[in-house]
């Protein structure tokens, strides 16, 4: 339950300085819809996770160890290629320069 709570307070903190970044920008009204929607949807991971816990659902607990594990191999993927672009970026900048 506590890695649920977490979870939620992460996502929420997330939202709101995205919220007030897209606030700042001056973006259009559909970029704080878009937002909202990701919120709900990332809020229904710890939920998952909160109400298998208390329910002792293994569905609902499966589906949040199951997202759980996606992101884990999803973020160090990312930073993985996001590394490699820098890189390359870098490589271009000395090419040119």
């Amino acid at each position: 339950m506590f890695l649920a709570m977490c979870g939620a307070f992460f996502h929420i903190s997330q939202f709101v300085l995205r919220l007030l970044l897209l606030f700042r920008l001056a973006s259009p009204a559909s970029s704080y819809v878009e937002e909202s929607i990701n919120l709900l949807i990332l809020l229904s991971i710890p939920y998952c996770g909160w109400k298998g816990a208390k329910e002792n659902d293994k569905s609902l607990l499966c589906w949040f160890c199951g997202c759980n594990l996606a992101c884990s191999a999803y973020w160090p993927a990312m930073a993985i290629l996001v590394e490699q672009h820098i890189s390359s970026v870098e490589s271009w900048c000395e090419f040119c320069g």
